[in-house]
């Protein structure tokens, strides 16, 4: 769906879920954010958080943010009896770089 269609859909929703407010005077936009998520084998999302190890690395996803506390159950009890074989320094990396919010970067209009 382009962000045309995307809004116009957006806005008629709106005023039928709330028509006590004028949405005629509001600006619009859009935002596509790019996502990564699990796969179970029989190619459905999962259910729960998910917690995938490749040798020292562990990559989790907690699907829904709601699953958080649970996805850090998961990594403690995947840590559980682990004794870090050194202690070393943090490589050294670059400060990051805070982005743009989304609404700061959209291209805002009216419904015409």
């Amino acid at each position: 769906m382009d962000a045309a269609s995307a809004i116009r859909f957006a806005s008629n929703e709106l005023k039928q879920i709330f028509p006590e407010i004028d949405w005629d005077e509001k600006d619009w936009a859009t935002w596509h954010g790019d996502r990564a998520e699990p796969i179970e084998r029989r190619g459905y999302l999962p259910a729960g958080p998910v917690v995938h190890e490749s040798g020292h690395i562990l990559m989790t996803w907690p699907t829904k943010l709601t699953f958080a506390p649970g996805l850090s159950d998961l990594v403690l009890d995947r840590l559980k009896g682990i004794t870090p074989a050194a202690q070393s320094a943090p490589p050294p990396l670059p400060a990051a770089e805070v982005g743009a919010y989304p609404w700061e970067a959209a291209d805002w209009q009216k419904i015409t």
